[in-house]
This record gives structure tokens, sequence and C-alpha cells, in this order.
């Protein structure tokens, strides 16, 4: 039997100062053994983002915080709250039922909720194995990452 797959519903709650309504979404299939960097690119890939030299944040309600080592090492203060992983540690977390967020840019603060659905077997829902994480699922327009309005090309 196949391993089973976990299922992650993102929603982009807000970002650049705008809070989105309807709010778009995607939903992912995410094999065993997947980082939360792994999964950072590809939130940021299905949400549309080319300027990807920014941090990121995975944050869940027990005071867990998943970003990159340098980020943890200007945080983290020793008091041991909140609590710090790098981004390369496996999606331990990710139970059915978790929520957290998802930053992207620190800057301009992609805010995602996240919610991890039950599982799925990828050759039974989509008719073959899931190698890397793939999204499955999704709704609602996607904001340009810096604003744009139209094809830079175009413009007069």
């Amino acid at each position: 039997m196949a391993a089973r797959c976990k299922v992650l519903k993102v929603t982009l709650v807000s970002g650049r100062g705008e809070e989105f309504d309807p709010a778009p979404g995607r939903v992912f299939a995410i094999p065993p053994r997947t980082t939360y960097a792994v999964l950072a690119d590809a939130i940021d890939q299905a949400f549309g983002r080319y300027d990807l030299g920014h941090l990121v944040q995975f944050a869940f309600e027990d005071d867990l915080v998943v970003t990159d080592e340098e980020t943890i090492d200007e945080l983290d203060d020793g008091s041991g709250t909140p609590r710090y992983k790098p981004l390369e540690s496996p999606l331990t977390e990710l139970k059915v039922g978790v929520t957290f967020t998802y930053t992207f840019d620190f800057g301009d603060n992609w805010l995602h909720h996240c919610e991890v659905l039950p599982t799925m077997d990828p050759p039974e829902v989509l008719g073959g194995l899931v190698l890397q994480v793939v999204p499955i699922d999704g709704w609602g327009d996607l904001p340009d990452q810096h604003g744009r309005k139209s094809d830079p090309d175009e413009r007069p």
C-alpha cells in the first residue's frame, strides 16, 4: 500500500496591507518526509510568487515557530517561549485538525491560514503516487506579489 499523504488547506488572509475577501486558497497533497522548507516553496509557487528572496515563518498555537536558522539565532532569547525549529525540519506537527499560520515576506506580511485535513491515499484519489508537494485544488484571484495590475511589457 502506498504511503498516505497529508492534506493541507491554505488560505491567503492578507498581504501588502490588504485583507482578502473572498480569500484565495489552495489545497495541497504532501508526501511523507516533506520539510517545512519544501512546503514553503510549494505554497509560494502555488500563490504566484516570483521574488522568492524573502524570509518565511510558520507559527503554531502552542508557541512553536518554524523559520530559517539565522532568524532563530536573532530572535531566540533562550527563554523557551516561543520554541523554534529550523525550516529543514520534517512536518511532524501536521496532524489532522491542527491550524497554524504561514507568513511570507515579513515586510509585505503575506499571511496564510493553514488547516490540516484528513489524509488521503494518492492512487485512490489522484490516480498515482505523490512524490512532491502538489496543489490538488484551488480558488480565487491571486494578487500580484508587488501589486502590479498589468503586464509591464504592455504599459505605455
